[in-house]
């Protein structure tokens, strides 16, 4: 939320043009994804989900 009005604020102010709004709002959505991909490294998720312990405990369900 507060991304987006940061650009709306520069967009109102004439910082940034209607194409450069457009280009950042899409880029959004994919900023928030990489990050949350990082965390989960930087957090140790992604080691869990591959250990065969993980995998043979999901299957047992």
């Amino acid at each position: 939320m507060v991304a987006i009005g940061a650009v709306a604020g520069l967009y109102w102010v004439g910082a940034l043009r209607l194409l450069e709004v457009a280009f950042a709002l899409f880029m959004l959505p994919v900023y928030y994804i990489v990050v949350a991909c990082l965390f989960s490294v930087w957090l140790g998720y992604h080691e869990h989900a591959s250990t065969r312990v993980y995998r043979a405990a999901s299957r047992d369900r």
